[in-house]
């Protein structure tokens, strides 16, 4: 069968940032240094891992890395814009979107989603309330509440809390605030910095860690605005300690995200820097958390496709009936996503597959990946009728499926 046309199809967008008043090309210049500065600089500024014997690699000089004109993603991004827009290079094309945003950047973003048929998105807002999407079209988003900084013991110890109880209360109190504010979720990012295999402490155990965590000294903090601040220990008791306060933490949010009905993000896969240690966020290592009676009924959604272990995230969704994946950071190398399409489109049920851009900076990117998603899918869809024996209906079923009906039940599933 040959390509399909998607193009008229609606999209919703599952995982997206809030976007910057900024052009391409300041973008470009802005990550550069973000990623300099956040994920290979020194332990106080940016590293992300808690071995405290771990030296940080520095990268000085980033730009063949993220920006080359012929490796990046920007490229893509930038002949997509240039399209768009209908200007013949950067300079120009950066003009005018500046323009845009000056002139509305609410209107600015609007246009963006009405050019590629984006219905809705559903935006990461990290550990900040609802109020920092307040330029966002606010008919044309829910959005998500990062957990990760509720997972430090140092938030509680220097709020003067002395046992576990305490803590639980006033973490309590901070998602009830934005549960109050409509958040659909919770997101962790804990998969960035340590594994993601979480053991079930008991409250004894864990009361014990947060006692000791409080009376003992650490050697170093890690301070990000992605996960707050964290201690570093040199003593393997400590660190053990400290895996078990936050597991504890852990286990407690995602046990409540379901008995409220709300969403539970985790971020796999994916790593950024040599600093980070892919293996950390190895889909594989949720199976003890999954695999709880504790947690069966918590939607839980594994970020960024856990590419590159994409066909061990393919197989969880098949196992376990409350798994999704969603496809973002797949966006970002298209030239994986058709197999990594076909990965999931092969192994998971179809329900289970959930299409975001992992949007970040730029509203262009939003435009950008749902232009790629449809192409890719126009592409692998007709491939795999032979196998399935779908007709053009059901491949179109499919891809609605996707591309916006299985996130719109998520969400929806939230507000009932």
């Amino acid at each position: 069968m040959n390509n399909i046309d998607l193009s008229d199809l609606e999209i919703i967008d599952f995982h997206v940032h809030m976007p910057l008043r900024a052009g391409i090309q300041e973008l470009m210049d802005r990550d550069i240094r973000v990623q300099s500065e956040l994920f290979h600089g020194n332990r106080s500024k940016s590293t992300y891992s808690d071995d405290p014997n771990q030296s940080n690699i520095i990268t000085p000089d980033l730009q063949s890395q993220y920006a080359n004109d012929l490796n990046s993603q920007y490229r893509m991004l930038l002949k997509y814009s240039l399209k768009s827009y209908q200007y013949q290079n950067i300079h120009e094309l950066d003009k005018h979107i500046n323009k845009r945003i000056n002139e509305g950047f609410t209107e600015y973003i609007q246009n963006v989603l009405r050019r590629e048929n984006i219905e809705s998105v559903l935006i990461d807002l990290l550990g900040e309330k609802k109020s920092a999407a307040d330029d966002f079209p606010q008919s044309n988003f829910d959005w998500i509440f990062g957990i990760t900084p509720l997972l430090s013991p140092l938030r509680s110890i220097e709020k003067g809390l002395t046992n576990l109880d305490q803590v639980i209360q006033d973490i309590d109190q901070e998602i009830s605030k934005a549960i109050k504010e409509n958040c659909v979720g919770f997101k962790s990012l804990m998969g960035y910095y340590r594994t993601i295999q979480v053991d079930k402490p008991d409250y004894k155990d864990a009361n014990k860690s947060f006692k000791n965590l409080s009376e003992a000294s650490h050697n170093q903090e890690i301070s990000s605005f992605l996960y707050g601040k964290r201690p570093i220990y040199q003593k393997t008791e400590l660190r053990n300690d400290l895996k078990c306060f936050e597991d504890y933490i852990f286990r407690h949010l995602i046990k409540k995200a379901g008995k409220d009905n709300l969403l539970f993000l985790i971020h796999t896969g994916a790593q950024y820097s040599p600093n980070q240690n892919l293996a950390y966020s190895d889909p594989s290592l949720l199976f003890s958390l999954l695999h709880d009676p504790d947690t069966i009924d918590t939607k839980i959604i594994m970020l960024h496709a856990g590419a590159p272990f994409q066909e061990k995230a393919a197989y969880i969704t098949w196992q376990f009936p409350n798994v999704y994946v969603d496809l973002s950071h797949t966006m970002r190398i298209p030239g994986r996503l058709d197999e990594i399409l076909k990965t999931f489109i092969s192994i998971s049920p179809a329900n289970k597959i959930l299409y975001g851009s992992d949007t970040f900076g730029l509203a262009e990117w939003m435009g950008f990946s749902a232009y790629q998603i449809r192409r890719s899918l126009s592409r692998v869809l007709p491939n795999l009728s032979d196998i399935y024996e779908w007709n053009e209906e059901e491949i179109l079923q499919v891809a609605k499926m996707i591309l916006s009906e299985n996130s719109r039940k998520l969400i929806q599933n939230t507000k009932t």
